[in-house]
């Protein structure tokens, strides 16, 4: 996370899981992986959630690791947000990310890890459907 502090006073979930984040985690990953072939690459946030849904056999450690953890915060927000406002009517997601994201989102139960963390409101999530705008 310094390479993100340098940058900024403080860290929000709003700017954790959104496009100006994945530069951040690119940056971090590139220098965990520099044996990666797309370590330190110059290429942009679409391009590199592009590659990384692209990558299916999951060669990129770098790739791999800005997708899951992306997703990861993504649905943590996303659990909190039901659970916060109890939106049994169902979640809209919207934007850009968010669309370039739904292959990945189709392939697995991506709120699953809240689930399991949070078991006292998993029933209240699985009642909530979630639809992608596009």
């Amino acid at each position: 996370m310094d390479i993100y502090k340098d940058k900024h006073s403080y860290i929000c979930i709003e700017r954790s899981f959104c496009g100006p984040a994945i530069p951040h985690m690119f940056a971090f990953y590139s220098q965990r992986f520099p044996e990666d072939p797309f370590a330190n690459k110059n290429i942009s946030s679409k391009e590199i959630i592009a590659e990384a849904i692209n990558d299916k056999e999951g060669h990129s450690k770098v790739l791999q690791g800005v997708l899951d953890l992306m997703l990861k915060i993504y649905a943590a927000a996303m659990g909190n947000f039901i659970v916060q406002h109890m939106c049994v009517g169902g979640l809209y997601l919207v934007g850009g990310l968010t669309n370039s994201l739904i292959p990945k989102l189709k392939s697995y139960d991506f709120l699953a890890g809240f689930k399991g963390r949070h078991p006292e409101v998993a029933s209240v999530i699985e009642m909530v459907p979630i639809a992608v705008c596009n």
